[in-house]
């Protein structure tokens, strides 16, 4: 079924998506010295909010895996949901974090990552919805969803525990 385009899913990618273009300019809190920048701040995989929101893109990244391609609208959308959930990350970090992703991607196989961050997204009924949603969202980046990744969908609210039902209300779909 196709999504209701006039849909607060649509509205949701497309401001994730104009947010993930977007590159933000650098702050600093004092200006640096004789005109250099100060060095990138590390990515500490022990930050609190890095954690919590970690499964998350995780999750929305193998989303975009699925089709073995990434498109420009399924990365900015990625870095636009990273950006809104912290907006201290800079393209650097969440270039690091893509990149330790797609190792674990390799590594470990694409139903052992999504039973691994769907496990931990489960915790609470709020956490699976939105991650629910926010992976349906990715998926309508580019407005067309493969095979692959509806079924990967119905995987994921499956692993959510989020009934077929409940999973095309949060879609917007139309006739759930």
């Amino acid at each position: 079924m196709p999504a209701n385009k006039d849909s607060n899913l649509t509205q949701l990618r497309d401001t994730l998506i104009d947010r993930g273009e977007s590159t933000p300019a650098p702050e600093f809190k004092s200006a640096p010295r004789f005109g250099s920048l100060p060095p990138p701040a590390p990515l500490d995989p022990r930050d609190p909010l890095l954690m919590r929101v970690s499964p998350l893109l995780e999750l929305l990244y193998l989303m975009h895996a699925t089709v073995g391609v990434v498109g420009q609208g399924e990365e900015a959308m990625l870095r636009g949901v990273a950006r809104t959930l912290n907006s201290d990350l800079e393209d650097h970090q969440l270039t690091k974090l893509f990149e330790r992703y797609a190792e674990r991607l390799r590594r470990d196989g694409l139903d052992e990552r999504i039973h691994s961050v769907t496990e931990a997204l489960s915790l609470d009924k709020v956490t699976a919805e939105s991650a629910y949603t926010l992976a349906a969202t990715l998926a309508w980046a580019n407005d067309d969803v493969s095979r692959e990744e509806e079924e990967l969908l119905k995987d994921i609210a499956e692993k959510l525990g989020i009934s077929g039902r409940r999973a095309s209300e949060l879609r917007g779909l139309k006739n759930p």
